[in-house]
């Protein structure tokens, strides 16, 4: 889960164009989730979109290994990473 957060953040400062980012963590019996929001430009210069080469995509396997998921909502609001994780995974 540590690692997930660091390369969010590391997505985020390289590739956002925001000044926010919010981290949100909670647990239940079976599940825990971890969702990730910017309000960065996540379409940005260029219309550059967001691609499985900016590292999610190995993100998205590894969580798939374990029976998690992971999902992308880009609006114009910003960018929001979901990951839901087996609680026991911690």
């Amino acid at each position: 889960q540590r690692q997930m957060c660091i390369r969010d953040s590391t997505n985020i400062i390289k590739h956002s164009n925001g000044d926010q980012c919010h981290v949100y963590l909670s647990q239940d019996e079976q599940w825990l989730l971890l969702t990730v929001k910017d309000n960065g430009s996540s379409i940005g210069q260029n219309n550059r979109k967001v691609l499985a080469g900016n590292g999610l995509k190995g993100m998205e396997e590894r969580i798939i290994k374990v029976d998690g998921s992971m999902v992308i909502n880009v609006s114009s609001d910003g960018f929001v990473l979901d990951i839901k994780l087996p609680s026991y995974m911690i």
